[in-house]
């Protein structure tokens, strides 16, 4: 009877940190790739903003 509680919670337990490492890895995914797109959108930006000052139309 003690054996049983025990190995369910070890279940439920492993099951939560799996569940939650997924979901953390996930967001890590989502954040880097947000990151990725700003900082890819800034950089063709400023660029633009440089060529349209370089040479005006």
């Amino acid at each position: 009877m003690y054996l049983l509680p025990r190995t369910v919670s070890r279940h439920l337990h492993f099951y939560f940190t799996s569940k939650v490492y997924k979901c953390t890895k996930l967001f890590v995914v989502v954040y880097k790739l947000v990151i990725h797109v700003s900082m890819n959108f800034y950089h063709s930006k400023s660029v633009y903003q440089v060529s349209l000052l370089e040479d005006p139309p």
